[in-house]
């Protein structure tokens, strides 16, 4: 085999390793950024539930337009699932509502906040 081959086939292996590598690179941040839409997904659908439970009246067991009496458990959420932890808390006296979504892939904490009657803003 001859110099030049022999370069030629150096060069190729390079360009592979190169491509190779940034594949990897791309699924992963792929992966990283379905997991945050997963979060986000979930969030807006529990904040939806959770405001239409706080605007019905009490006595069709809703909240009454107050935050006041929610856990999860009245929107029937899992709360824990795999890879993905949600909280939430109660602020201004039962008018607003904060929910937090921990993804382990994701190092930020995602988060929803639902006040009544304004609506909900996603962060």
């Amino acid at each position: 085999m001859g110099t030049r081959e022999l370069l030629l086939l150096i060069l190729v292996f390079i360009l592979v390793a190169i491509a190779t590598t940034m594949a990897i690179l791309i699924v992963q941040e792929t992966h990283i950024e379905s997991a945050k839409d997963s979060v986000r997904s979930q969030l807006l659908s529990f904040s939806a539930e959770a405001q239409a439970w706080a605007m019905r009246p009490a006595f069709v067991g809703g909240g009454n337009q107050s935050f006041d009496q929610f856990s999860w458990n009245v929107i029937r959420a899992d709360s824990i699932q795999p890879d993905i932890e949600f909280q939430y808390e109660v602020r201004e006296s039962g008018k607003a509502l904060v929910m937090y979504g921990f993804h382990s892939l994701i190092d930020d904490t995602l988060s929803v906040e639902i006040r009544l009657p304004d609506g909900v803003t996603m962060q």
